[in-house]
């Protein structure tokens, strides 16, 4: 005979299992949060740590779109000189976050870096697919190479980092593996 923790935990399980097949947002949210109570196994909880992960990466693609908005506004507000909407939208970044000047600007380079050489490292970042960590990874590979080397890495690598679920160390490598093949005098920047 069941108990009701049993009873309770199988409807956790189930619930949990439905989570796991919905993509980044608001539905998964809510779904995830109305879990926080639900009586879980060690196993359940480790799945719902994993969808966490996932609204976690998904709201940094979601940050990520709204930096790179601020800075083209900036930029329709006024005709700026080149790097100057950067640098404003990262000083306006900074004061309304608290954070330092140096971690918004770098936190703007990035959205700039990813938005115009990483679009396969953006959008597997925005589905939950891989971390924010895995998108800084490839951006430090290929951050001195052409733009079209680091499209080519970002193409090549981030299908497989999602397919064989890497880390971002593991994608870092073979990212840097390729680079070395496609721009051998880059590499060596």
């Amino acid at each position: 005979m069941r108990t009701e923790l049993q009873v309770a935990r199988g409807h956790a399980a189930a619930r949990l299992a439905a989570a796991e097949e919905m993509p980044f947002g608001p539905v998964l949210l809510a779904e995830l949060l109305a879990l926080t109570a639900a009586p879980m196994t060690a196993e359940l909880a480790l799945r719902r740590h994993v969808l966490w992960d996932k609204i976690i990466a998904g709201a940094s693609a979601q940050q990520m779109i709204a930096t790179n908005d601020t800075v083209h506004g900036l930029r329709g507000i006024v005709e700026l000189p080149p790097g100057e909407a950067q640098m404003l939208a990262a000083q306006e970044i900074a004061c309304a976050t608290h954070t330092s000047y140096a971690t918004a600007i770098t936190h703007v380079a990035l959205v700039e870096r990813v938005g115009d050489c990483l679009p396969a490292s953006w959008e597997a970042l925005d589905r939950g697919q891989l971390t924010l960590g895995h998108v800084k990874a490839v951006d430090r590979v290929t951050h001195n190479c052409p733009p079209r080397v680091a499209e080519a890495v970002d193409t090549h690598v981030i299908p497989l980092a999602i397919e064989r679920g890497w880390t971002p160390s593991e994608t870092a490598k073979a990212a840097r593996k390729l680079v070395i093949g496609l721009d051998p005098d880059g590499a060596k920047k």
